[in-house]
């Protein structure tokens, strides 16, 4: 594990946090960990499965972690370098991070600084992820879970790297800037409207024959590829009312390594 790079990565992630603006300028533990693996997994597509950091990842609980990673991360963020704030909620406090200094132009400064000591696609990837999720832990997270490394593994299974989806890489020159994109034609909006509108009609179809197929005592949820649909399409469409059951679901240990997770897009 490079332990100097890994401190460049932290101290790039909280100044691209930085430069995002102030709602979103304070990162925790959890968000930079992810940060690492992203830039891991951004490298590792552009180098045939090679990370750039040598965390041995591996899958547990819920996502990608290792111990070293996250007792460095700890020992890094206590050291006095950056901002402490204690925040609190309904789940009890938490503690966020940010750059101890506040003057825009020395962050900017900072911030290219860094960005040009690190390869492209890993500062590309960072950037990226603070741009569209800033501290939204959940969207965050599942965006993570979501990754090809993520999806081939079982639970406390090592994460492997190799035979990754190339991914775009970023042009010589600053390569994390946040980037730009172009509003959807009109003939784009048309066809998401009409797409939109397919999906209605497809999920009331799906659900009658759910509805109809229901069993009056028992409901048995399984892992098909329909049900897996409807749910994917329910989340997609506002003010439609998804069916709610309760009871205990036993999931089989083979179910890690079917095709049953991939059925969706998988992240970058």
């Amino acid at each position: 594990m490079n332990q100097e790079l890994i401190s460049t990565l932290l101290e790039f992630s909280l100044s691209v946090a930085a430069r995002e603006g102030k709602w979103q300028c304070e990162l925790g533990e959890i968000h930079l960990l992810k940060l690492v693996y992203l830039a891991d997994l951004a490298y590792a597509r552009q180098h045939e499965g090679q990370t750039l950091t040598g965390v041995p990842w591996v899958f547990h609980s819920f996502g990608p972690w290792d111990k070293a990673l996250h007792l460095f991360l700890v020992a890094q963020l206590a050291t006095g370098l950056y901002r402490t704030e204690r925040k609190g909620s309904v789940m009890g406090e938490y503690t966020r991070y940010a750059l101890a200094e506040e003057d825009e132009d020395v962050i900017e400064e900072r911030f290219r600084e860094l960005d040009r000591s690190l390869p492209h696609e890993a500062a590309s990837a960072i950037a990226r992820a603070v741009h569209q999720f800033g501290t939204d832990t959940q969207n965050l997270l599942h965006h993570v879970y979501g990754t090809e490394p993520m999806l081939r593994a079982a639970p406390e299974e090592p994460l492997a790297f190799s035979g990754l989806r190339s991914g775009g890489v970023a042009p010589d020159g600053v390569s994390a800037l946040t980037p730009s994109s172009e509003p959807p034609s009109r003939t784009q909006l048309r066809k998401a409207e009409e797409a939109k509108r397919q999906s209605k009609v497809r999920i009331k179809a799906l659900l009658q024959v759910r509805r109809e197929a229901r069993q009056a005592q028992v409901q048995r949820v399984d892992a098909d590829p329909e049900y897996l649909e409807i749910m994917s399409l329910l989340g997609q469409e506002d003010g439609m009312e998804t069916p709610q059951a309760t009871g205990l679901m036993d999931i089989d240990e083979g179910y890690w390594k079917t095709g049953i997770r991939r059925l969706f897009d998988v992240s970058e």
